[in-house]
């Protein structure tokens, strides 16, 4: 096997060696050595023509300009050195052709020297690497690499793909599943909102109740699939605002051994990047900042939702404990957008 340029050409390892069949037999075959191969390969002919079992495989092997192979098939076989002082059992990928016919011209006999190829002894025998001697015509230019059985408008566009600079961010599957969900199941009612919005924690709960964020449920069907959230106060001295705030955990692990956050669908960032609104601060002269009070409660659930969103509470300890279901988004849910858990 040979690399040919515009007018040298190099000799790639090959070897002699044996290939044991599925009956104990050994034929001789050519093998090209590859170090910087992670996989061995074998022709399906060869394959095919030895070994009556093949395991099935499911592997893409890449190459040059991210093309890729799809492989069905492998098989185990052991190779031989021609001595048979070496005997190795390798796994072979299955591939049509694992390469081009190479050399494309006949090699005469090369004689050791300065610019010529190095002999290197391998356990198979002799092998003979490195750049041959200079022709006297020059040859066109080739370079031989494995692809899949792609047509040339394929290849081209895969190129051209991979050159070109994405327009936007580059999504998961799992991102696109939400924005399509999105798309299909949130509409918007009269009020503008999304269906899908004391100083003690008893205060809090009871503006919860009568904003509308959280409705009793005065007998709860426990039979459908359904999900308490833990949920406790939080205290900041420091706050000359807020200084309770009722957090509700969604991460916290159910009976099940998961929580209802492992079940949600994340989604992409939708917030504009930080760094790009830094940068706008130096591009005018005022700066306008706004602060949307309670903004992810202005948003609903859709109300086949509501019992993943129960909760527990009661006001005093004498009174029994009463069940809700939150009606607006909170930021104890992944899907809400953000890390913060708070209310």
């Amino acid at each position: 096997m040979a690399v040919q340029t515009a007018c040298t050409l190099t000799l790639l390892e090959t070897v002699i060696l044996n290939i044991v069949e599925d009956h104990g037999n050994t034929h001789k075959a050519r093998a090209l050595l590859d170090s910087a191969s992670m996989s061995n390969f074998i022709s399906k002919p060869l394959a095919k023509n030895l070994y009556s079992r093949r395991s099935t495989a499911d592997v893409s092997v890449a190459g040059i300009g991210s093309s890729t192979q799809k492989i069905s098939s492998a098989i185990t076989a052991t190779i031989e050195s021609g001595d048979r002082t070496i005997s190795i059992k390798l796994q072979f990928l299955a591939l049509k052709q694992p390469s081009s016919d190479l050399p494309t011209i006949d090699i005469s006999k090369i004689s050791l020297g300065e610019g010529l190829p190095w002999v290197v002894k391998t356990p198979f025998g002799w092998a003979v690497t490195g750049p041959a001697s200079r022709s006297a015509t020059c040859i066109p230019r080739f370079c031989y690499l494995s692809t899949a059985d792609d047509r040339l408008e394929a290849a081209l566009r895969k190129f051209w793909d991979m050159e070109t600079i994405p327009s936007g961010p580059v999504r998961s599957s799992e991102e696109n599943r939400c924005e399509e969900l999105y798309a299909a199941t949130t509409t918007r009612d009269a009020t503008g909102r999304d269906p899908a919005t004391k100083d003690s924690y008893d205060r809090f709960m009871d503006e919860y109740l009568h904003l509308g964020h959280m409705k009793k449920v005065s007998e709860p069907d426990d039979r459908i699939p359904h999900c308490h959230i833990p949920h406790h106060v939080v205290f900041k001295e420091s706050s000359t605002t807020t200084k309770i705030r009722v957090v509700f955990d969604a991460s916290c692990k159910t009976s099940s051994g998961f929580s209802l956050n492992d079940t949600l669908l994340v989604g992409p960032v939708v917030q504009q990047d930080l760094y790009s609104i830094y940068l706008r601060f130096r591009t005018r002269n005022i700066a306008v900042v706004a602060d949307v009070e309670k903004m992810y409660r202005q948003v609903l659930h859709h109300p086949e939702d509501l019992s993943f969103l129960r909760i527990r509470h009661r006001t005093s300890s004498s009174d029994p404990i009463e069940t809700y279901e939150l009606q607006t988004v909170t930021y104890a849910l992944l899907s809400a957008g953000t890390a913060s858990r708070g209310a």
